[in-house]
């Protein structure tokens, strides 16, 4: 995907993370972290 490749982002671990905890946990987290999405390993 362009868009993973680009901004380094693991999209399947973040919608897992939004199903698990939800859409609030999942911004309150990303809030914390200072970025948009889960990165890469």
């Amino acid at each position: 995907m362009v868009f993973a490749f680009i901004f380094r982002s693991d999209r399947p671990a973040c919608i897992r993370y939004i199903r698990e905890h939800g859409e609030q946990a999942f911004a309150e987290e990303m809030t914390k972290r200072k970025c948009q999405t889960i990165k890469r390993k």
